[in-house]
């Protein structure tokens, strides 16, 4: 199997640091006043952690051999099904509101 949980876990931190670190770098290319803000670089990490757990499940659809790793990483999944609701639950509640 091409992807085991350690490689999952690893790949998903990973990138949650990366997207931790786009925002201030193009704060800083641009010369856009303060480039760290903390409660922006919590949100960017979740968002970032999710996206390979939420790629991790579509590609399951196509390779069925994924699926005993996201099993075995029922935490990482849990955790970015969380933040996916909390952001489709916040995007219901908020429709309309640009009326």
């Amino acid at each position: 199997m091409l992807f085991d949980g350690s490689v999952i876990n690893s790949i998903t931190i990973v990138t949650g640091l990366l997207a931790l670190v786009v925002r201030p770098v193009r704060r800083k290319i641009r010369k856009a006043g303060k480039c760290w803000a903390t409660d922006k670089a919590v949100v960017d990490f979740l968002n970032g952690s999710t996206a390979v757990p939420f790629v991790c499940l579509a590609l399951s659809a196509v390779d069925p051999a994924i699926i005993p790793s996201l099993i075995d990483n029922k935490v990482t999944m849990a955790v970015a099904g969380c933040i996916g609701f909390i952001f489709v639950a916040g995007e219901i509640l908020a429709a309309g509101r640009e009326d």
